[in-house]
This record gives C-alpha cells, structure tokens and sequence, in this order.
C-alpha cells in the first residue's frame, strides 16, 4: 500500500467530552495514540464548547479542541470526520456542505439496544414517523466505515451494511505484573455511572445474599449519578449499609483494581465494557451478565472469570460467592485476566484504526445521487421537527 506522505488530520465529533465515562475516555485515549502514530487530531463538541470546558481525563497537549463544527471544516483541512454517536442532522448538513471530505461513525452501544423501551437510539430521531433504523439507512451506507466495538451476536450482519467493522476499544492501563491474590482486600469492586444502564439495583439485591454469606467481603461500588439517592435507599432497605459502599469517582482506578479481589458488572446493557478490560488488566477475575455484547466479547466464561444468567441475581451471587470461597481459583482465574488483557492493548488495537484511515484516505471518494437526496431527506425531517416545535412552544 502506498505511504500517504501528508500528514493525516481527524477531526472527532462528540456530544460532550467533560462528563465521565468510557467514550470520553476512549476518544482521548485514541487522540493520543493517533499522535503518537504521526496524525493530526481535532476534536469538536457538539454540546459544550471545548476550549472553556475542564477535563476529567487527562489528554495528550497537542490535541487541537475546536468550538464550532461547521466553522472547522470551512477553515482546517479536515481529511476524516470521525462521529461518536448517530448525530443524523450533523451528519446530514456536512455531507451536503462538505462532500469531498470522508465521514466515519463509531457507535459504542450495541445493536440489542434498540429492544428497550426507552432506547439511546430514539433520542436522535427527530420525530415520530420516523424511526432510527430509516435514518440509518438513509445516511449509514454512504459513510467510509461504521465501526461497531462488539463481534459478538452478528451485529455486523444485523446492522447490514457492506461497510461495518469491528475494532475493539483498548485500555492504557498498566498491567500489574503479578495477581498477588494473597495480598488482596476482602473487596469487590464495580465501576459505572449511577444510571439505570448499569444496574446496580441487581448487584445491590444480589449481594444481600453474599452478604449473608461472606460477611467480611466488602463491595465499592465506584462512580456518581442521578440514581445515588435511590441505591442508597436500596442499600438502607436491603440493611447491607456496612458491607456496600458508594465511594465517589476515583482519578486513580488503577489503585483501586489492584487492592481489590474481584470485579463485578450488573449493566443490563453495554456496547463494550472498558472498565472489564481494566479490572482483567489489574489481574481481577471478572463476573458479569451474560449481555448480547460488551462482556461476551471480553470474558473468556469459566477461564478468567464468569458470565451469569441476564438479570439472574441469584447467579450472580453464586458466581462471585463461587470465587471469594476459593482462593485458589481466584489465583488461577487472575492469571488468566492478566493473559485476556493483552488482546485489548493499544498495540493489538490501534494498528486497526491506522490501516482503516489509511486505506480511507487512498480511496477514491464518490457519492451517488442518491446519497445527496437521501442527506436532504434527514434535513427535511428535522426542519419539519423544528417548525412543530415552535408552533407548539408558540
């Protein structure tokens, strides 16, 4: 393949990139790896303005935070826009105005999410005669690449298009070189916002039974969020007030995997699961639910960890009572986690997103007709959207 002699510019489109979680931290973690590989990296929000705003994670100095996206494109040689979520009006309006620039779309949450009642994905459909699959389809097939982080359940087949892949997230965490076990604390961890994706409900009645059981194990459950009040009513309720415990966000999660003896995940869905790539990296055995992706792409089940019957707290409680009551299988199953954790390394994974940018900026670039009438299709509906609501608010 021909070297691309010029340096390569991305510019990322997110949402938002001040709130903590894993797509704001994957983003940067890749922005910094990108430089490292010699790329030129722009990031733009959608929701905030970047270049006021105060990060959580730490992120490389040389990337380039921009304010407006439109404005971006007019004025910076832009070679690849890089969309983190279905952003359908963005992407609609910078492929009419912008054609000759090439557009991917990462989508971290998983195809299954559409059976929720209150999807993710509706929210980015602008009314209601019209639905999220159709604007997909309006705008998905004419994008470079669609880049999915599950190979598990046929996404890539149930979403259809020619031009989906799968490249796993990776984490920079460092390794522990040794489990350790018998250094370990009586402690099960668990990291997420507290929202009502990661479940913590489950996990919280869940370990009433463990608690019963293994009195001095102790489970920190590691994050913040809108539900806090009502698992603190939960933990109050179940009388597990001195065994669980809601300790905050942590700008040092590594210290915290490496104390502890286990990991558990109650998310009912996930689209990977960074924070199971973490805790396998730190040498935890890892219990989840057995989701359609996220911790079936990651856990090896009975190898270096355990996938527990969807929404089973019963389960989920014999897997992780399972593990605190044998020693030895926590050591065998940690070292295990040690040797999974080398698939999700920037050395494993990044070498993907080089070569697909690559061959992304070699290839001739051309739009049909029908992708432009198609752009001006999901225009229309959101100005239609636009004009009811201001008749409405009116």
């Amino acid at each position: 393949m021909a070297e691309h002699q010029e340096q390569i510019t991305i510019l990322y489109v997110v949402n938002q990139l001040s709130s903590v979680g894993g797509v704001e931290k994957i983003v940067l973690d890749k922005a910094d790896w990108l430089i490292r590989l010699g790329y030129r990296v722009l990031i733009v929000a959608t929701e905030e303005d970047l270049c006021s705003r105060q990060l959580f994670f730490q992120y490389n100095p040389e990337i380039q935070f921009c304010r407006n996206l439109y404005k971006t494109l007019s004025h910076t040689r832009v070679d690849i826009v890089m969309f983190t979520r279905p952003m359908f009006r963005e992407m609609a309006l910078c492929r009419l105005r912008f054609p000759f620039v090439k557009y991917m779309l990462e989508l971290h949450a998983c195809y299954e999410i559409f059976n929720y009642g209150e999807s993710y994905f509706e929210t980015f459909v602008p009314q209601p005669d019209v639905s999220f699959r159709q604007m997909c389809d309006w705008l998905f097939p004419y994008l470079v690449a669609v880049i999915i982080v599950s190979s598990k359940n046929d996404d890539i087949k149930k979403w259809g298009y020619d031009n989906v892949k799968c490249i796993y997230n990776f984490t920079y965490l460092q390794r522990a070189e040794k489990t350790h076990t018998d250094k370990r604390e009586n402690v099960v961890i668990a990291v997420g916002r507290y929202t009502a994706q990661k479940g913590f409900p489950y996990l919280i009645r869940a370990w009433k039974y463990v608690a019963q059981q293994f009195p001095n194990w102790h489970l920190e459950i590691w994050g913040d969020g809108e539900e806090k009040k009502k698992m603190l009513a939960l933990i109050k309720q179940q009388g597990l007030q001195n065994t669980i415990h809601l300790m905050g966000f942590s700008t040092d999660l590594h210290s915290q995997y490496c104390r502890a003896s286990l990991f558990v995940m109650s998310s009912l869905y996930e689209g990977f699961g960074i924070v199971l790539v973490e805790a396998q990296a730190c040498g935890l055995p890892t219990v989840a639910f057995n989701l359609p992706s996220g911790p079936s792409d990651i856990i090896n089940d009975g190898i270096d960890g355990y996938l527990c019957k969807y929404l089973d707290e019963k389960d989920l409680a014999e897997k992780l009572m399972l593990l605190m009551s044998n020693p030895n299988l926590r050591t065998q199953m940690s070292e295990a986690a040690l040797n999974n954790a080398r698939r999700f390394t920037p050395g494993v994974i990044m070498p993907q997103w080089d070569e697909l940018f690559k061959e992304a900026i070699i290839t001739p670039s051309h739009q049909p007709l029908k992708a432009w009438f198609d752009a001006l299709r999901v225009l229309v509906k959101y100005l239609k959207s636009d004009l009811k609501k201001c008749l409405f608010h009116h």
